[in-house]
């Protein structure tokens, strides 16, 4: 049996926070720090970016960069453009190939954006279930449902 939770990465690239006009934003991410995983692999096999934007202020538009690293130094600075984002919402972008070192840049036009973003990384690695580290919960369902 293997634990395909351990190999999810979670990062938080982005607090819900209002970003102004002209301000520049950005936050590296090395997904090894983040994972405490023992062998990650230089590059994940796959992620999902999810952006959750919450207001934009008249006609304020958001820009985003994904830019990604093999070694934490040299980005390529073009790795995903993200369309530019003009209204509230949930937004995922499907990731392939991402480098273990990544960062997130935006920057805003026009008017304000109140935007977060959290990246969830898998990595295809095999690692057997330690069972001391699992709580199995037995769900109660109503009456009229069942599992």
């Amino acid at each position: 049996m293997y634990d395909i939770f351990s190999n999810h990465k979670i990062a938080v690239l982005r607090a819900l926070a209002l970003q102004s006009i002209g301000a520049a934003d950005q936050t590296i991410v090395d997904l090894q720090e983040v994972s405490d995983l023992p062998g990650l692999r230089e590059r994940t096999t796959r992620g999902l970016l999810l952006i959750d934007v919450t207001s934009v202020d008249n006609g304020g538009l958001l820009d985003l960069v994904l830019k990604d690293s093999p070694d934490g130094v040299t980005y390529d600075t073009d790795f995903i453009t993200i369309p530019q984002i003009d209204a509230a919402g949930l937004y995922a972008i499907d990731v392939d190939g991402i480098n273990r070192n990544f960062t997130l840049a935006s920057t805003i036009t026009v008017d304000g954006v109140t935007w977060g973003a959290v990246f969830i990384g898998f990595d295809a690695q095999r690692r057997p279930v330690k069972q001391t580290d699992i709580t199995v919960l037995t769900p109660v369902y109503a009456a009229n449902r069942k599992g």
